[in-house]
């Protein structure tokens, strides 16, 4: 399974969309519940996910690597 999100470090929000399969509304109120990664601010107006917990969050969920 293809999760469009780069080997390591850091993945943007259309990047973390397309690797779940989210709409940008339901990304957020998984945030928010607490049940997907929070991103990290990467600078005063970016943000990111960790790679690594994002695939984690997918295996824990999907069993897909």
């Amino acid at each position: 399974m293809k999760h469009h999100l780069p080997p390591e470090g850091f993945a943007r929000r259309p990047q973390v969309l397309a690797a779940t399969g989210f709409s940008k509304s339901t990304l957020r109120r998984r945030m928010l519940a607490g049940d997907f990664p929070k991103p990290v601010a990467l600078g005063p107006r970016i943000v990111g996910w960790d790679v690594a917990a994002v695939r984690g969050w997918i295996v824990a969920r999907t069993g897909a690597v």
